[in-house]
């Protein structure tokens, strides 16, 4: 259930009620604060949580914008480990591309030998030190893609096109590695040309997608898809040379030191009525932890 917070806070400036107000799914009401910064021309609207958020729990944030806000940002900030939301801006997904190391694992598993952890090389920009597959591939041989929570989309900037491939995209269905539905593979199985391509699929498809530890002692439990060789005829092993997760918004911080991170929003923000709505997708932040939610933009009322 929806419930809104009864509070309507004071335009300073003009001694107007605002608009914005916060509905939220959770039981507690919450109070949005607003604080103006005259100099800068700019509306901040905070939100304090008190940690006990869990996966599931929507957030709304109606208000009204003066103009087109093209450059309309959110923020989140926490002083532990956190959480991954995600955001819709007028009903339209915000497509939030995070570097895989930022709370994911890139693994390649050859047949043979077990695991290759190349999370650190796939998170980077350094150019073509990703392999994908094994040197001399072999069929079931692959590579996983981790994530903290479902997510929609993996981007591979390919350095080496891979040639001659077969293979199948496949996620974790709580049992058995189960062919993703409705998969849009723009890699073409690793095949296409350099540069950036991505494989996207909906997460509402994947009946049953759990996450799990892909089978061993190094490997980490998270929402995984694999790329799986079905036939090894790979001629040239395909090469990144950084990887991406269309996974939301990421508020990971390995240590105690706060975090305060922005987006500039691809969908618009229009002028007259807006409705933003952030949505859990992934927990893992503390219970006692004060977790704040910033919304800012200069023609915000």
């Amino acid at each position: 259930m929806v419930v809104e917070s009864s509070a309507a806070p004071l335009n300073v400036h003009t001694g107007v009620i605002r608009p914005s107000r916060l509905l939220s799914s959770v039981g507690a009401l919450k109070q949005m604060k607003h604080t103006d910064q005259i100099g800068a021309d700019r509306v901040t609207a905070t939100l304090q949580l008190d940690g006990t958020q869990t996966v599931g729990d929507i957030f709304e944030f109606p208000f009204y914008a003066r103009g087109n806000e093209t450059q309309f940002m959110i923020s989140t900030q926490g002083d532990t480990v956190n959480g991954i939301w995600e955001l819709y801006v007028n009903g339209q997904l915000e497509p939030v591309w995070n570097t895989i190391d930022e709370a994911g694992k890139f693994y390649v598993e050859d047949v043979g030998t077990g695991y290759t952890d190349d999370t650190t090389d796939a998170g980077d920009a350094g150019a073509g030190d990703v392999d994908m597959l094994p040197a001399a591939e072999a069929i079931n041989d692959r590579c996983l893609f981790g994530w903290g929570a479902p997510f929609r989309g993996i981007r591979i900037d390919i350095g080496t096109p891979g040639v001659g491939a077969t293979g199948v995209w496949e996620y974790w269905d709580g049992a058995a590695w189960s062919a993703i539905p409705q998969v849009v593979d723009g890699t073409a199985g690793l095949t296409a040309a350099a540069g950036n391509h991505d494989v996207t699929f909906d997460p509402d498809l994947m009946t049953g997608w759990a996450a799990n530890d892909p089978g061993a002692a190094s490997t980490e439990t998270l929402y995984y898809v694999q790329f799986r060789v079905t036939a090894a005829n790979f001629t040239t092993i395909p090469i990144a040379d950084q990887i991406w997760i269309n996974g939301g918004h990421n508020e990971y911080s390995a240590g105690s030191a706060a975090i305060n991170r922005l987006i500039t929003l691809v969908n618009s923000i229009n002028p007259g009525y807006n409705l933003i709505r952030a949505v859990v997708t992934g927990k893992h932040y503390a219970a006692t932890a004060d977790y704040y939610i910033h919304i800012a933009g200069a023609s915000i009322q």
